[in-house]
């Protein structure tokens, strides 16, 4: 048993290890969720189907965070498997409170991003490691992803906006494995974020009377 709790553990650092030659956007998937301390659901508002535009009531979202008015930047976050969040400018994040955890206080905007059509359109590319003097053991297969966000004034549930964003791929890193096991994974394009902030930005920097 120890010695299979042994490759377990081995395994899961190798993969933490592929996870961070990625880029930030891969990193932050590791991190705690980035609104409350607690891992309760009141806090969400975003519909569970990328289909529906009617938000999640009672949502202590809506309840506690602060009117969407007055100059931007507007404080948003990103609910959804990207965790873009962390990766939009410093200044549209709501402030946090302990750790990991914003301000719902604060909080003006809520973009529900909900990814699908992951490899209608084939593979990316593909990243591939090697052992120290080896040959390569471990390969990640990019494939296309979509990416849907519903943009809601989390203060009142009231859908703003609605677009689309593709995945992409991302480059490769160049790096040695000293240890872990061969073999290959796939993972869904990550969404643009380039473009994903081109299209929050008026949203988030405009004055709203």
């Amino acid at each position: 048993m120890a010695r299979a709790d042994g490759g377990a553990r081995l395994v899961f650092v190798t993969l933490l290890v592929l996870l961070v030659l990625f880029t930030g956007a891969a990193v932050v998937v590791l991190v705690r969720h980035p609104f409350f301390d607690d891992d309760t659901d009141t806090y969400s508002l975003c519909p569970e189907e990328r289909s529906s535009t009617t938000p999640v009531r009672p949502s202590r979202m809506i309840d506690e965070s602060r009117p969407y008015q007055g100059p931007g930047p507007h404080h948003v976050v990103v609910v959804g498997p990207s965790d873009a969040t962390e990766a939009l400018p410093g200044d549209w994040h709501p402030p946090r409170a302990t750790g990991w955890a914003h301000r719902v206080d604060t909080l003006e905007l809520v973009a529900c991003e909900y990814r699908y059509g992951v490899g209608d359109e084939g593979d990316l590319g593909s990243c591939g490691w090697k052992a120290v003097g080896g040959s390569a053991i471990y390969t990640v297969t990019t494939q296309s992803a979509k990416y849907d966000y519903h943009i809601f004034v989390a203060a009142t549930g009231r859908l703003l906006a609605s677009f689309t964003v593709k995945g992409v791929y991302r480059e490769c890193v160049e790096t040695t494995v000293r240890h872990g096991p061969g073999g290959h994974e796939t993972m869904p394009a990550s969404t643009d974020l380039t473009e994903l902030k081109r299209l929050l930005e008026p949203l988030v920097t405009r004055h709203v009377t």
